[in-house]
């Protein structure tokens, strides 16, 4: 067993050997350097160059820095480089400041010299938040969204109503037109009907009289005339009992001979032919008449439901006229909400983006740092075995970390 097996020291690997007998060969006798004089050393003759420390990189994430590595495309591992120059970040970056730090939209100041793992999750505090506040528009806006549908299928609904009312209002103000034409048709045959009726009934008049004895007394017409008055007279005037029978046995008497005149006249076939002419021309007359008021009460329905439905109508309108304006105002908070959503997810996509660029740098930067503490760490050890000193485990172990 070795001995450093017996000490418990960790064996000595070749590639550690050939380090250390490289050194060995490359080792010169070292004298105590007097205070205040050049060193008394002497330099060998063909000297192995030392390990070169290698400048570490700007910590940092800065712009020039990325834009030179975004133009290489690629890191010196080979990984794509973050483009800050065509990332399209300006939502979240302004501008550089004329320091070289990078000044961000929201006011803050990245300090390329000295950013931090802090420094990131502040950037990943931000947006979060500014996720947060993105999901609320997005929640609004969705609400928003569902009361315009709603407001669509409410308008379409009190559009169907109306729809339906002006149909049916149509269909009354085309029927009352034709039964106004009728009307009118059938005021032109009833005015014929009363000229032909008057006609007939003036030709009777002067046939009766000339049929009519001259020693029968007044004319019939006089005597109706009478009767008239007398029947007129009972209903309005205030007569006593016995006045009152006077005058209906003298109303009776009256209608009995115009009565007994009457069937004379008729018994002769002139009068008789003519009365039952001039009867039916007065009875066709007033069934004329009757259907024109017929035709004007049906035809002034019409008119009037047709006033009732458009008066419906228009009183929905008027709630259309109130639904549209809120179905405008709702959709246009609800486009606001979605323009401010996506603005705050472009915020949030360009922070991934820049949390992304910055872990890479910030890992590229402690790698580079820590191949340089290393190389550092190897170049005292080797210096340390060259004045002769003695190595311990930990050095050895050192050595042989690549």
């Amino acid at each position: 067993m070795s001995e450093d097996a017996k000490e418990g020291k960790a064996p000595i690997k070749e590639e550690t050997s050939e380090v250390l007998a490289k050194a060995s060969e490359e080792k010169t006798d070292i004298q105590e350097k007097p205070a205040g004089d050049t060193p008394l050393s002497k330099e060998p003759s063909d000297p192995s160059p030392a390990p070169e420390v290698p400048k570490a990189p700007q910590q940092g994430l800065d712009l020039e820095d990325l834009e030179e590595n975004a133009e290489k495309g690629t890191d010196e591992d080979g990984e794509t480089e973050f483009d800050i120059k065509n990332a399209g970040l300006d939502s979240v970056i302004q501008g550089q400041t004329p320091e070289g730090n990078i000044q961000m939209v929201d006011g803050t100041i990245l300090k390329p010299d000295e950013l931090t793992e802090e420094d990131i999750r502040n950037l990943e505090k931000k947006r979060d938040k500014l996720n947060a506040k993105a999901e609320e528009h997005k929640f609004r806006r969705d609400r928003l969204n569902d009361q315009t549908k709603s407001l669509i299928r409410e308008r379409e609904g009190v559009n169907n109503q109306i729809r339906k009312l002006v149909k049916e209002a149509n269909d009354c103000k085309e029927e009352r037109n034709k039964l106004n034409l009728q009307v009118q048709e059938a005021k032109v045959l009833r005015e014929t009907l009363n000229k032909s009726a008057n006609d007939l009934n003036e030709s009777l008049n002067k046939l009766k009289k000339e049929r009519i004895p001259k020693d029968e007394g007044p004319p019939i017409s006089k005597l109706k005339k009478e009767l008239r008055d007398m029947e007129f007279k009972q209903q309005t005037s205030n007569l006593s009992v016995q006045a009152e029978r006077d005058l209906v046995d003298k109303m009776k008497k009256m209608s009995e001979v115009i009565k007994e005149r009457e069937n004379k006249l008729e018994a002769n076939d002139d009068v008789k032919n003519a009365v039952k002419d001039a009867r039916k021309a007065r009875q066709d007359a007033e069934a004329q008449h009757a259907l024109v008021g017929t035709l004007a009460e049906s035809a002034q329905k019409q008119h009037d439901h047709m006033v009732e439905l458009y008066s419906k109508s228009d009183e929905l309108r008027k709630e259309l006229n109130k639904i549209h304006e809120s179905l405008v105002d709702t959709k246009a908070k609800a486009d606001e909400e979605h323009k401010m959503h996506i603005a705050l997810i472009r915020q949030v996509h360009d922070y991934d983006k820049l949390i992304f660029g910055m872990r890479r740098k910030l890992r590229r930067v402690k790698k580079v740092k820590g191949d340089t503490d290393v190389k550092k760490q190897q170049k005292e050890i080797l210096d340390k075995f060259k004045k002769g000193q003695k190595l311990s485990t930990e050095d050895l172990l050192a050595l042989q970390n690549k």
